[in-house]
């Protein structure tokens, strides 16, 4: 993201990452939206902070920026919640994320998807199908449908190989898949990201 030129008002966003409990499930497909956010701090968002333990937000890690212009976007990677029971996880961060600010934020959820092949982002809103996500569909049940998620693709298991869909998710990229999500991934979604921003912002 471009950190030299401000947006054009503070109304905060909120951007969460979802994952298995870290680091045991590092590098894993079901923890690419972690891996994301990872990646979007060390290699692309420079004037964010290293993700910290924040004790408002117990099964969370937070980054923001130093530049008072950018604290409105906060960064939040799921580190202690296992997939399928997201949902309670994310109500208590997002109930405590509204209480700080009389603003009207704005959520994002950034998850896996088996439904887009791997390099391919989009982003849909929360009333749409889960399509068999089980950390979306727990938050589904949580959460009004009013926030906007952004599937990363990771692909479907191959058709010849015989794995199940769970064991596909869990296990970890390969070096050509990770070559992919940096090259490809990485660039696309950091763009529709400040896009999202600045199209909430210029309201």
């Amino acid at each position: 993201m471009n950190l030299t030129k401000p947006l054009l008002s503070s109304k905060r966003i909120l951007i969460v990452g979802l994952g298995n409990p870290s680091p045991a499930y590092d590098l894993t497909r079901h923890n690419v939206g972690n891996w994301l956010l990872d990646q979007l701090v060390s290699r692309r968002w420079n004037g964010f902070t290293q993700f910290k333990k924040d004790r408002r937000y117990r099964h969370f890690e937070i980054s923001q920026t130093s530049a008072p212009e950018y604290s409105h976007l906060v960064l939040a990677k799921s580190v202690n919640t296992y997939m399928n029971i997201q949902g309670p996880a994310v109500k208590q961060l997002w109930t405590s994320f509204k209480k700080e600010k009389n603003d009207d934020p704005t959520l994002m959820i950034i998850h896996d998807e088996i439904e887009i092949g791997l390099g391919k982002v989009q982003l849909r809103k929360g009333s749409t199908s889960a399509r068999g996500h089980n950390g979306l569909r727990s938050i589904s049940t949580q959460l009004d449908p009013t926030y906007t998620k952004m599937g990363l693709g990771i692909d479907k298991p191959d058709k010849l190989s015989n794995i199940k869909v769970l064991d596909y998710v869990l296990s970890k990229f390969y070096r050509n898949e990770l070559d992919v999500l940096e090259s490809v991934t990485l660039e696309q979604a950091s763009k529709l990201i400040e896009e999202v921003a600045k199209g909430l912002h210029s309201k």
